[in-house]
């Protein structure tokens, strides 16, 4: 879950995601710049997701997003949550 603290609502700031991503499985990342970059990943349109303060997204925690970096001269806070089932190991 993602919630802005200040407004996302241009092109180069909002989150970004590929529409069906979450059914193609986990995808290959590679860890650069203080991220995890999915590597191989399909052709499609990004859907943009404007949002303003205290609105929220959720997507499935295989679906795959990112955000344009933040040229402007305003922080870009925001609140991230993430819910997974526990894994049981055994």
């Amino acid at each position: 879950m993602f919630v802005p603290l200040d407004p996302v609502q241009s092109e180069a700031s909002c989150i970004r995601y590929l529409a069906g991503s979450h059914t193609h499985g986990l995808h290959p990342h590679v860890f650069e710049h203080g991220h995890y970059i999915a590597e191989e990943v399909q052709d499609g349109q990004p859907v943009l997701c404007p949002l303003a303060p205290g609105e929220a997204s959720i997507h499935h925690c295989l679906t795959l997003h990112a955000t344009g970096s933040n040229d402007g001269n305003q922080a870009r806070r925001a609140l991230a949550a993430v819910f997974q089932p526990r894994i049981a190991s055994g």
